[in-house]
């Protein structure tokens, strides 16, 4: 079949639906590769640097979301339920808008609670491979990445759920 019919001589792009985020090796959730968790660097939405990385002994829950994302709006109270259920657990919940103007992120953050947050840069989005919205990335108390959740749906919050009550009593 001759994909170059009625264009001209150049086939249409192809548009890919898919992130890079999902160049992590996934199935059930699970990554099924060895990958460290990536660091997040930057600001907090109140101001103050951020550079987290991995600590020993600290699982932790990244969340990308944006002020627009529907779907993020959707799921930020049943997160925010599950950073109080863990919060004494050594879970650490990061939220990152993606995307977003400083201004709406600082609005959604007072809405919803959410103590600290930072907005991603170029930099973020790159090492953490551009996330779909919204991106749930679990990492294991040894700082690899254990689970994902692209275009986390209600269902996969209780996955996460399943998953950190595991990870986190011991």
């Amino acid at each position: 079949m001759d994909l170059k019919a009625g264009y001209g001589e150049e086939a249409p792009p192809v548009v890919e639906e898919t992130s890079d985020a999902d160049s992590f090796i996934v199935s059930n959730f699970y990554v099924h590769n060895w990958i460290k968790l990536p660091p997040v660097i930057g600001y907090h939405l109140t101001g103050g640097k951020i550079d987290q990385r991995p600590v020993y002994g600290v699982v932790d829950v990244v969340i990308f979301l944006a002020s627009y994302c529907v779907p993020c709006q959707q799921l930020t109270g049943y997160l925010k339920d599950l950073e109080n259920k863990y919060s004494d657990q050594n879970v650490r919940f990061t939220w990152i808008f993606s995307q977003d103007l400083k201004k709406d992120a600082v609005g959604f953050s007072k809405e919803y609670g959410i103590k600290e947050a930072t907005i991603a840069d170029d930099q973020i989005l790159k090492s953490w491979k551009n996330p779909r919205l919204p991106g749930i990335f679990v990492g294991d108390r040894q700082g690899w990445l254990l689970a994902m959740f692209p275009s986390a749906t209600p269902r996969e919050i209780g996955e996460l759920d399943r998953i950190l009550s595991k990870i986190a009593s011991f």
